[in-house]
């Protein structure tokens, strides 16, 4: 009898909630070959248990793989090979998958269709920033299939009047990223004081609150997605040496023999909105870190105290400690203006 799958999964599915699959018309065992994206990660022998045999913790192999190829959709193939023939293979399912580490209550087809590659609705933009906004169509590809139009709404100040211009965009911007500044945005809109940005793709839509000033800090992580995501934030940053001496006896005399420190960046935030508490959370366990310093440097966190409220009643702050993982401090150097830089002659006779 031949190798039958008895619950096929379904065409997408979330990386973290892969179903078990359960083969029938298994005698003693089966060999299976595991395959993301055209890849073998994983060969495998079920045996069976009344003709049947169950492929469990499928998830944890899938997003390994995700991870390690920085991809966030990927498509899963199952083949079956004889035990003296591995290179004759048989394939006996595939699906597509969309990572996600987080629980979703709802299909990544119905997500993916209302929402942007993350977990934020609202978030902050500031003049000189780049932002990379990432998402996924379930229905590219498909018959008499129809790109949704990028829609952009400014809004901003003319006195004190709020005034709002609307700019579509059919392609340009859209591949299953869509990059923009500021600049951008006032180019398009032809407008220079943005105070608001709402981006609308389809039944997808993400409100930019535009600042005046440049926020403290801005992270760039892989988020719930695994993919970048940009996070300004306003905090304050104390920087804390740790120093370890190691010493050396020589003769009857101790010496020093080497010095090693770490630097680390103590960060306490200002008020987080609840979209930005999400976001510190990803931050704090994603696996690629990095802060802009003239190009975003890779950084790891090293320790944190989220202590968050349910209650928005309350303010919610966040602590957490990040250092370079090159283990280099950065050093930004800026020139005096002409106007401070002393220019009279010396004279000895000090009053």
């Amino acid at each position: 009898m031949a190798t039958v799958v008895v619950n096929p999964p379904s065409s997408l599915q979330w990386s973290g909630n892969i179903t078990d699959i359960i083969f029938s018309g298994v005698t003693d065992h089966i060999n299976l070959r595991i395959d993301v994206d055209n890849v073998a990660v994983e060969q495998l022998l079920l045996y069976a248990y009344n003709g049947t045999a169950k492929l469990e913790e499928l998830s944890d192999i899938v997003e390994q793989r995700m991870l390690d190829s920085s991809k966030y959709f990927s498509n899963v193939k199952i083949y079956e090979f004889a035990d003296d023939n591995p290179s004759s293979t048989t394939l006996l399912c595939q699906f597509n998958v969309l990572f996600c580490s987080l629980t979703v209550a709802t299909t990544p087809e119905a997500f993916s269709r209302a929402n942007f590659l993350s977990t934020a609705h609202v978030k902050q933009f500031y003049p000189g920033m780049r932002e990379k906004l990432y998402f996924y169509d379930p229905d590219a590809g498909t018959q008499n299939y129809v790109a949704p139009t990028l829609r952009l709404q400014v809004g901003y100040m003319d006195g004190n009047t709020m005034r709002v211009a609307t700019v579509d965009d059919a392609s340009s911007l859209i591949n299953d990223c869509i990059v923009f500044s500021l600049s951008d945005i006032m180019t398009l809109a032809s407008v220079d004081n943005v105070v608001t940005i709402t981006l609308t793709l389809g039944a997808r839509q993400m409100l930019y609150y535009v600042s005046d000033f440049k926020a403290d800090s801005v992270f760039m992580f892989r988020n719930a997605f695994n993919v970048e995501e940009n996070l300004p934030l306003n905090c304050t940053t104390s920087v804390k040496q740790v120093g370890e001496r190691t010493v050396a006896q020589i003769k009857r005399h101790t010496v020093l023999a080497s010095v090693e420190h770490e630097t680390d960046y103590e960060v306490e935030t200002a008020p987080l909105s609840p979209d930005q508490v999400l976001l510190v959370e990803q931050l704090c366990e994603s696996l690629e870190t990095y802060i802009w310093f003239s190009v975003f440097k890779p950084i790891t966190i090293s320790s944190r105290t989220c202590e968050f409220s349910d209650e928005r009643a309350n303010e919610v702050t966040a602590k957490f400690t990040w250092r370079y993982l090159d283990g280099r401090r950065a050093y930004m150097y800026e020139a005096l203006p002409d106007d401070e830089i002393f220019t009279e002659e010396y004279d000895s006779n000090y009053d």
